[in-house]
């Protein structure tokens, strides 16, 4: 005798498969949910990787600008024989500043240097 399903093993059966399914859909939308989600993270990066840099040079441009006007006169060339090394390099934590006073006094003691070397 062959066994033929009744209306209530259909059903049975539906539910099961629908079990399957929804269970399947579960995990991709779970994992379409992680990728969005790393999406938005590297978003957020290549966002500070792009802003960062601009916030930075708002603050330290106008310092490194005001110290380079010393060494364009108003013609707009560079005068570099005077050039004040203090007012645009300046010592960082505790460490001595420059003995030279322009680009002449460190030319002049880079060339000295150089000759002490060739003895």
């Amino acid at each position: 005798m062959e066994f033929t399903p009744g209306p209530s093993d259909h059903w049975k059966k539906m539910a099961e498969d629908n079990l399957v399914y929804t269970q399947d859909i579960y995990q991709k939308v779970n994992k379409l949910y992680k990728h969005m989600l790393w999406q938005r993270v590297i978003s957020w990066i290549y966002l500070a990787i792009i802003v960062v840099p601009i916030v930075a040079s708002l603050f330290f441009l106008p310092s490194l600008i005001k110290g380079l006007t010393s060494i364009v006169d108003p013609s707009g060339s560079l005068q570099l024989n005077n050039l004040p090394l203090d007012k645009i390099i300046v010592p960082a934590g505790n460490q001595p500043p420059t003995t030279a006073s322009s680009t002449g006094d460190l030319l002049k003691q880079y060339q000295q240097l150089l000759r002490e070397i060739q003895r």
